[in-house]
């Protein structure tokens, strides 16, 4: 198994990607952003048939 080291900087720039990910969805106005979809129901809206 090979693990990669990270750079501080790229470090620095994950802990920044995420932090925005986070902001932008504290921040969204959208009423539905809590809505929650089960996945069977994802699946068949999709076209994809589940497995049970």
């Amino acid at each position: 198994m090979s693990t990669k080291e990270l750079s501080v900087t790229e470090l620095l720039d994950d802990d920044i990607f995420c932090q925005k990910l986070y902001d932008d969805y504290l921040n969204n106005t959208d009423p539905d952003k809590d809505e929650t979809v089960s996945l069977n129901k994802l699946a068949a809206e999709l076209g994809i048939e589940a497995a049970d």
